[in-house]
């Protein structure tokens, strides 16, 4: 073997020194993707997925005071034995408990952010078990396991959420929500802090809104090129409503935003009202509901229209008033986005049917709807083709795709071993068309059927097939949503 040979770790050759575990402090382990197997006189023999970065060995060597010999791992074999041994040991083993536990809360919470940040995490996750915290990152809509903290410090690191969230340290008995701003390596980005009081203590969910995510051309969205040309078209209106729909966590905010910056931002007046603000970007107005001082939607609404907008954006319609009065601005000369929680875009018409708000209303404001779902995207380093069975045959009719061919998930270094990564969208398009505005103005209901071929309308069976067929997204992972729809 050469000089420079790296030994190869797997499960068969997997061992350590529980005695030395601590010389790498849990969270410089995750940070590093480093773990500590055993030392010998004075070098420590250190398992890492990045055996050859300099950088992290010498900060290794710092950490320890050790010469550092690496062996490589791959990151999916690294997760499991942190997870696996980190827990094993800080639960049943008092001496690596108590030197654990010197970690400070700030350290752990640095680390776990850090973590996330790194993995793309939207959320973290702290919940209290039987016997033991665990922490959970929801990445790319999924919730994978990432670790735990000592048990001892947890109330600690509570307390320190609460405290740079201007929560009330003292209150352990409500659930209690706020924010804060850290920074990432020279980048700001925005915490949402819901603390849970349970039968066991108080648990976090910390949402990230990394403003990154939203500083994008609508083309990275996965409209598809014939719709996003149209989308364009309409955006560019100078009056009307187009709605974005779909369940919590389909991705409507960041389809606004990212649409709201296609737009002439410095020669527009954009004004946005929302419960809460998400994200904070420059040349457009936001305001956030405070139902505590009496700024609702309906307030905020009747402000804003008198601030002289362009374009208004509307982070939920929820009631009947808040409706009419983005109709009525839509009908005035104003551009305006909103969102609705509706499963289809024609029911989207029906939710303000039922709303009580006039047909010519609805007929002459609306431009268009929008109906969307995130879906996992396949990892196209290592996605692989397969046949259809005659069992998935059935599956395809039964939702009405048009496919010959679809991928599936496999695993690489490129996607964490997960088979996926990042997101995308699957949705239907309905424009107001002539046709649709008769139909709103003649009593459109369940009763009276609408003719799909007079619509100017894209189904979401069409875009879905053509991204499982192009091995974009998997068809185990969109019938799901189809079937919702």
């Amino acid at each position: 073997m050469g000089k420079d040979y790296i030994p190869q770790l797997n499960r068969d050759n997997f061992c350590f020194d529980t005695n030395i575990v601590h010389l790498i402090p849990v969270q410089a382990a995750r940070r590093l993707k480093a773990f500590p197997m055993f030392k010998v006189n004075k070098k420590l023999v250190v398992a890492l997925t990045e055996p050859e970065n300099l950088e992290k060995l010498d900060e290794l060597s710092k950490i320890t005071s050790l010469d550092i010999s690496p062996v490589k791992v791959d990151e999916q074999d690294f997760t499991d034995f942190l997870n696996e041994v980190y827990l094993e040991i800080e639960f049943n083993d008092d001496s690596f408990k108590k030197r654990l536990s010197s970690s400070s809360a700030i350290e752990v919470l640095d680390g776990l952010l850090e973590e996330a940040i790194s993995r793309r995490a939207s959320d973290i996750h702290i919940e209290l078990l039987e016997s033991q915290i665990s922490i959970r990152f929801r990445i790319d809509g999924e919730m994978t396991i990432s670790g735990a903290y000592p048990y001892s410090i947890h109330e600690e690191v509570i307390s320190r959420i609460k405290l740079i969230s201007g929560m009330d340290i003292s209150e352990k008995r409500l659930p209690q929500e706020g924010k804060f701003v850290w920074d990432a390596n020279g980048s700001e980005i925005d915490l949402r802090v819901v603390t849970l009081p349970t039968i066991r203590g108080e648990s976090a969910v910390i949402r990230i809104l990394d403003s990154k995510n939203i500083k994008r051309r609508l083309n990275s969205l996965g409209f598809e090129d014939d719709f996003l040309k149209r989308y364009r078209e309409l955006i560019n209106k100078n009056q009307g409503l187009i709605l974005i729909c779909g369940p919590t966590g389909s991705g409507k905010t960041t389809t606004l935003y990212t649409t709201i910056q296609e737009l002439k931002l410095d020669k527009k007046k954009i004004v946005a009202i929302e419960d809460p603000c998400e994200y904070q970007l420059d040349k457009i107005t936001q305001i956030e509901v405070d139902k505590d001082i009496g700024l609702d939607y309906e307030s905020g609404l009747k402000a804003i229209l008198r601030g002289d907008p362009d374009v208004i954006l509307i982070g939920e319609i929820r009631n009947s008033e808040t409706a009419r009065i983005a109709l009525e601005a839509a009908l005035t000369g104003h551009l305006v986005f909103a969102t609705l929680h509706t499963t289809t875009c024609i029911s989207a018409i029906y939710r303000l049917l039922e709303m009580k708000l006039p047909a010519y209303m609805i007929a002459d404001s609306l431009l268009l709807i929008i109906n969307q779902r995130l879906v996992r995207k396949l990892c196209l380093n290592c996605h692989q083709k397969r046949e259809i069975s005659e069992i998935n045959k059935e599956k395809i009719k039964e939702v009405g795709l048009d496919i010959s061919k679809i991928f599936i998930p496999n695993g690489c270094r490129k996607c964490d071993n997960k088979g996926y990564r990042g997101r995308t969208l699957i949705f239907e398009a309905l424009v107001i068309n002539e046709y649709l505005k008769k139909s709103i103005l003649l009593g459109i209901n369940d009763n009276i059927g609408i003719d799909f071929d007079k619509l100017e309308y894209i189904s979401m069976e069409h875009v879905a097939s053509e991204k499982i067929e192009n091995g974009i997204i998997s068809l185990s992972d969109t019938l799901s949503y189809l079937k919702e729809t």
